[in-house]
């Protein structure tokens, strides 16, 4: 009994770890991105480091999404449908945050 419930959080554990590298992954991808089209002037970031970096992260992140998937494809999908709700709550928030932004510059 105990080496069932050990082996069960161990799994638990590794499927965490594998959500979470994928959806570090997509996040770094996205803020290297954003520098690189946004910021990189003001940052003195130079291009061609940015976009190798990127490059390799989504090497990295498609390797890893193709091994995890033919092993285990629960676990791309709980990462993936995790990102969309990362996505779509920092776009809800930075609407809010816009449209009062917006409206307490307009009343001053």
């Amino acid at each position: 009994m105990t080496f069932f419930l050990e082996r069960n959080v161990v799994r638990a554990i590794v499927i965490s770890i594998a959500v979470c590298a994928i959806i570090y992954l997509g996040m770094d991808i996205a803020v290297k991105r954003e520098v690189f089209r946004h910021l990189r002037q003001e940052l003195e970031a130079k291009a061609p480091i940015l976009l190798a970096a990127i490059i390799l992260d989504v090497v990295v992140l498609t390797t890893f999404l193709v091994v995890k998937a033919r092993s285990d494809i629960l676990v791309v999908i709980v990462a993936l449908l995790a990102m969309l709700l990362v996505f779509a709550g920092e776009r809800l928030f930075l609407r809010q945050y816009s449209n009062k932004s917006a409206a307490l510059h307009s009343s001053q």
